[in-house]
């Protein structure tokens, strides 16, 4: 898999997960939970514009259009 691939998949992990943590840290009161929930909502929400900066040098380049596309006649 591509790295920006993994990286944004594990981003999307965070935001979700962190929405069930915070519930649990506010509904139990349990305030260590719940900065951890918030520190996995920033680093979920952060880790897309990393992604950006990285080196894409070593990244395949793709064939797109119709001309490359296999389904078209």
């Amino acid at each position: 898999m591509d790295r920006k691939l993994v990286i944004e998949t594990l981003s999307m992990v965070l935001l979700i997960g962190s929405i069930f943590v915070i519930s649990a840290g506010t509904t139990s009161g349990n305030a260590p939970l719940w900065w951890v929930g918030f520190v996995a909502f920033v680093v979920g929400a952060l880790l897309p514009v990393w992604t950006r900066f990285m080196n894409h040098q070593a990244d395949k380049p793709h064939d797109m259009g119709m001309e490359y596309d296999e389904r078209a006649s």
